[in-house]
């Protein structure tokens, strides 16, 4: 099914209509400062989080950058890359008291193994087994979905 906000102009960030009602599993690439402009043009620095195959980035607020410190037990961007972290819908309140759809990262890493690199490619072809440790594929799921990240 198609949300509304997916009719409007196309939007530089991940938001919640994104996921497509789902969790969603991401390697996060690289962490960038960015500034975002909101109500009255007032303008706002906030990290940007990139994923792994991913074209929009995330721009962290507070809640988030904290979840993300706490799971990985540093608040320092450079050691951030390579780790893999849950992206789910959910709510919250707006300043004028508003529910309102908004992002959540999942305050505990996905049931994988640390920093996750691809596996190399075997010399000859192989049978293969699908495990709980493979990567999901990258946006086919979302792409079912409708989901545009």
């Amino acid at each position: 099914m198609t949300h509304w906000r997916k009719l409007m102009d196309p939007r530089k960030y991940i938001y919640a209509e994104d996921l497509g009602g789902r969790e969603v599993d991401v390697q996060i690439a690289r962490v960038v400062g960015g500034e975002l402009t909101g109500e009255k043009n007032r303008k706002t620095k906030k990290p940007m989080l990139f994923f792994v195959g991913k074209q929009k980035p995330l721009a962290l607020n507070i809640t988030n950058s904290k979840a993300i410190e706490t799971m990985l037990g540093t608040g320092e961007i450079e050691q951030w890359p390579g780790n893999w972290i849950t992206l789910f819908p959910s709510m919250t309140q707006d300043p004028n008291g508003n529910q309102v759809p908004c992002v959540r990262i999942k305050p505990r890493p996905p049931n994988r193994k640390g920093k996750t690199a691809d596996p190399p490619e075997p010399a000859e072809p192989q049978p293969t087994e699908a495990t709980s440790d493979a990567p999901p594929p990258d946006d086919v799921a979302l792409a079912n979905e409708g989901a545009v990240m």
